[in-house]
C-alpha cells in the first residue's frame, strides 16, 4: 500500500504560484497522485495535493495544473495525464488536471 500524503496550498495561488509550489512539493515528497478541494484544520478552504512518498522524487519535469477546457482535459502528445480533480486558483475552486511531461 501506498505511503499517501495530502499536503494543503493556499486557495489564493494563482497558476503560475500553484505549480510553482507543486514542484517544491514534489521535489521533497514525492509524485502527485491526486488533487481536489479540502479545508484547513479551521476550516478554511483549500486545494489539497496528495503526494505519494513510496515513489522517487521528480528531479525535473515536476506535474503542472492546467484549466480544464469545456470540462475536458486536453493533453498534449508530449505530457501524460497525471490527474484530474478541482483546485483553487486565485480563490476560484476550478475543474483542473494535472500533465507531466514524457521522458
Amino acid at each position: 500500500m501506498a505511503d499517501v500524503r495530502v499536503v494543503g496550498a493556499s486557495k489564493d495561488l494563482d497558476l503560475a504560484l500553484l505549480n510553482t509550489w507543486i514542484g517544491q512539493r514534489e521535489r521533497l515528497m514525492g509524485p502527485v497522485v491526486g488533487v481536489g478541494a479540502g479545508q484547513t484544520p479551521e476550516g478554511q478552504p483549500e486545494t489539497a495535493v496528495s503526494l505519494d512518498l513510496d515513489q522517487p522524487r521528480p528531479k525535473k519535469n515536476f506535474a503542472k495544473v492546467k484549466l480544464k477546457v469545456g470540462g475536458a482535459a486536453v493533453v498534449a502528445p508530449d505530457q501524460v495525464l497525471v490527474c484530474e480533480g478541482q483546485a483553487y486558483i486565485s480563490g476560484v475552486l476550478s475543474d483542473v488536471f494535472l500533465v507531466r511531461k514524457k521522458t
